[in-house]
């Protein structure tokens, strides 16, 4: 959903004297913010259900979906998309002629052979059984709604008109489309059937029915969106033809009989109507409904409330699957039944696998229900006396507000309040008290329950004194309540001494400390224990170029009521380097960190490694280069999933002949994992061109190459690479105004898509003053192709102005329009609008 997030704030502070005092307030207002901006997905339903034989004599039955289709076979399920051979993702409708069976899909028509494989394999499995064609082929529209066959003639239904092939040469179609043929009800057609008494066709439309002699349409009626269109091979009560109708089942005498509504469907949407042998199988809004021909319609029972959408019986005429569409929840179910024994089977998606969403739609969400409002304000003051120090603050900030860029919320009220004195030349005194109390936020939740809420109060006092060595000692006390209940749930009590001490005239800084730690839990006293705790570190520099820095945290001893032990060891540490050797100047950092769950024994371990040069200029003739690299290691080893190492490597080298400019950028990463043996790979080369010799005129040019690859054992390798190249033209028109005109191409390549894009732009700034500047720019690009194996194509038009003005030397305020035009094969004809406006006030201190 297009997303939209405003944010306006107020900053002051004030001091005077020995009293500073500062405030902040803001006010967010987000439409589709980026915790609550999934695209609904639409309900997924069956279309067409169909019973076939291959040459080998294996029976299946076809489920047409929309997210393509599903083989039912000897018990097992199996699926099919357009990686494996569909022209699109949802099948409309089915058809089987002999040894061929057809597929109406939204992006064409597709024709399998009905061969098994010779190990018995199913046709689908087969490559070479599938066939594709397209409006290129000759199809009046790439979007396929419905397909019939009538001995050797191929009919198929599309949103912009019927045609007809020969089964034998379907790249030579027949279109009736409203230009050739006036009288035609609507070119939409969403189903298409043959009379058995007249041979004409039924062609059904959301506007109506109508009938084709071949040569004429004829409307039947209209007023009324029909979906499927029955011919029984008997009659069927007093009709010989049904249509299933928004509104109802209407039923036809033929040849001269006028359409009549059934009796007890009226007011109904209907959306499905076969053959049964002498019964009428309907589909519709509330379930499935049998028909003898007397009286009204009977539901079968298991199926009330379910939208019924695809029915389907077998030869012998008393075998039924029906299938439906969705509900909210994207529940999908088959219906598996026979007409000689009562009784239906629901098939759930655990056994079929058919997903209730339709992947590739998205159903349009009301903006106002996805709207957030929030404040989050701050105050803090503090007054100074002599040496000392007190010091007050607050903060509120709503779940609903969120700043720009951040990708967390909290509900959060906090205060504090505290004060600091020396009580003597090296002794001085601090005290404190906090509240915190926040709770888990989740805007999406519309039922108006809050979260529990969590408050933290906190309590403490610290020494801290100058004698020799720098001591600290503090006391705090953390009271843990939750709105369940009255009073604290838990308590964690802290008393910690830490001593620093400078040597070696402040080469060499040591730090320890104790700390005891005594946590109880009220409400769940198992989980109650006492700390006790050796921290510390060390930092030693025994030149300027050399660092080397520990760090421990060791648990002494951590007894549970149950006397289990508890706790975690913390051991790291770094060591740096840097220097210039003669025209090299390196640097190298190591560093190694490590935590062990004490009862557990389990350890996460990360070593890190980095290594930089840059060599000084040089020269080789009259080229000056510039060379630099780096290389990185990183090996980790976490208490979950799998150990991996990263390597990773660049190489620079910036070089100046004359008035040309140039560098060539390299790079590698490779990651390995080393249980499951994959390992991922990216690479990198570009180069940039530039002449700075003209005055005015600065000419560039950039090519960008890189490629990625993930090998497995078991799922093999998958690779994915781009290329791309840009030119620029750079010049300054005249004082205070430059242009930059742009063009470039890319193109990505991987196993589902191969896409290229090209575009233009250019840029215009002007500046009249040292206040003002102005600039215009504005851009084409089209990217056309394959993507997730179907054809793909987007056009976009860019236009931008932004304004600058400088207030004083401080201030400065910035606007910012945009304006984005584009078509694409994913939106509708129509295409898609969006307006930016940014406004920006900057102070610079």
């Amino acid at each position: 959903m297009p997303s939209t997030h405003t944010v306006v704030g107020v900053s002051m502070e004030a001091k005077k004297g020995s009293l500073s005092f500062d405030v902040d307030v803001a006010w967010s207002h987000e439409i589709f913010p980026y915790d609550d901006n999934r695209r609904k997905n639409t309900s997924s339903r069956i279309n067409d259900i169909m019973f076939v034989t291959d040459d080998g004599g294996n029976e299946y039955v076809l489920f047409a979906h929309q997210n393509g289709l599903a083989v039912y076979a000897g018990g097992r399920w199996k699926h099919y998309t357009p990686a494996s051979g569909l022209a699109g993702w949802t099948v409309y409708d089915m058809a089987a002629s002999g040894d061929l069976w057809f597929f109406a899909t939204e992006a064409g028509l597709t024709v399998v052979t009905a061969r098994a494989g010779s190990g018995g394999e199913p046709p689908f499995d087969r490559v070479d059984n599938w066939r594709r064609y397209y409006e290129t082929d000759g199809l009046p529209s790439q979007k396929v709604l419905s397909v019939l066959v009538d001995g050797a003639t191929v009919w198929v239904g599309t949103d912009s008109g019927l045609a007809r092939a020969n089964v034998g040469n379907l790249k030579r179609w027949q279109v009736f489309d409203a230009k050739s043929n006036p009288e035609i009800l609507s070119e939409v057609i969403t189903d298409i059937a043959v009379s058995k008494t007249t041979g004409d066709l039924y062609i059904a439309t959301p506007s109506g029915l109508m009938s084709f002699d071949g040569a004429r349409f004829t409307t039947e009626f209209g007023g009324m969106a029909v979906t499927e269109v029955a011919v029984p091979s008997g009659p069927v009560g007093e009709g010989d033809a049904y249509a299933a109708t928004d509104s109802g089942i209407r039923f036809k005498e033929e040849p001269d009989g006028s359409w009549q509504a059934l009796e007890g469907t009226a007011g109904t949407r209907w959306h499905a109507v076969r053959e049964g042998g002498s019964v009428l199988l309907c589909g519709g809004d509330d379930g499935l409904y049998l028909y003898d021909g007397l009286g009204t319609p009977v539901r079968v029972d298991a199926t009330a409330g379910r939208v019924i959408t695809a029915i389907a019986c077998d030869e012998l005429e008393d075998f039924v699957w029906a299938g439906e569409e969705a509900d909210e929840l994207y529940k999908l179910s088959l219906w598996e039944g026979s007409l000689c024994y009562p009784g239906f089977r629901e098939h759930l998606q655990e056994e079929t696998g058919i997903s209730g969403k339709d992947d590739h739609r998205y159903a349009d969400v009301p903006a106002d229900e996805h709207t957030y409002t929030g404040y989050a304000g701050a105050a803090s003051i503090s007054f100074d006396f002599g040496s000392g120090r007190v010091y007050g603050g607050c903060e509120r900030v709503e779940p609903t507000f969120l700043a720009i860029g951040a990708r967390g919320r909290q509900d959060l009220t906090q205060s504090r309040i505290g004060a600091s004195y020396p009580v003597w030349k090296n002794l001085s005194l601090k005290a404190e008290h906090a509240v915190r109390a926040t709770r888990p936020v989740d805007i999406t939740d519309k039922s108006g329950s809050e979260a529990e809420l969590l408050t933290v109060t906190t309590d403490s006092v610290g020494l801290a004194w100058k004698l020799g060595p720098e001591i600290d000692l503090d006391y705090i006390l953390e009271r843990i309540d939750k709105t369940e209940r009255e009073g604290p749930e838990a308590e964690r009590t802290t008393y910690s001494i830490m001593a620093r001490e400078r040597l070696f005239s402040d080469k060499l800084t040591i730090g320890a400390g104790y700390e005891k730690v005594s946590y109880e839990d009220l409400e769940k006293p198992r989980n109650s224990y006492i700390a006790y705790n050796l921290k510390g570190d060390l930092v030693y520099t025994p030149s300027k170029s050399t660092v080397l820095k520990l760090y421990y945290r060791f648990p002494l001893r951590v007894v549970t009521i149950d006397g289990t032990e508890k706790g975690s060891r913390d051991l790291g540490g770094t060591i740096s380097w840097g220097d210039r050797l003669g025209p090299v100047r390196m640097s190298v950092q190591f560093s190694q960190y490590a935590r062990t769950d004490v009862p557990a024994d389990v350890t996460r371990l990360q070593r890190r490694g980095n290594a930089r040069v840059s060599l000084q200029a040089f020269e080789i003739g009259r080229l000056r280069l510039t060379p630099s690299g780096s290389l990185t290691w990183d090996y980790l080893e976490p208490t979950r999933g799998e150990p991996r190492t990263l390597l990773a490597g660049d190489a620079v080298f910036k070089g100046e002949l004359a008035a040309w400019r140039t560098d060539l950028r390299l790079k590698k990463t490779g990651t390995t994992y080393h249980q499951s043996e994959k390992v991922n790979t990216d690479g990198e080369v570009s180069t940039s061109v530039s002449y700075v010799g003209f005055e005015r005129f600065t000419p560039s040019a950039e090519v960008r190459w890189k490629t990625s690859s993930q090998v497995h054992p078991a799922l093999g390798e998958r690779e994915t690479e781009s290329l791309g190249a840009t030119l620029r033209l750079r010049w300054k028109i005249g004082r205070g105004s430059s242009d930059t005109l742009s063009g470039w191409r890319n193109q990505t390549r991987s196993e589902k898509d191969d896409l290229v894009t090209r575009g233009a732009g250019n840029s215009f700034t002007y500046s009249p003053g040292t206040k003002l500047s102005a600039t215009v720019g504005a851009s084409l690009e089209r990217t056309s192709g394959i993507k997730s194996l179907v054809n793909y194509d987007e056009t976009r038009a860019e236009a931008s102005l932004t304004a600058e003005y400088k207030l004083t030397d401080v201030w400065r305020v910035s606007l910012t329009l945009g304006y984005i035009r584009g078509v694409s094969t994913t939106t509708t004809p129509a295409g898609f609008n969006t307006c930016t406006a940014t406004l920006k006030i900057i102070a610079s201190f």
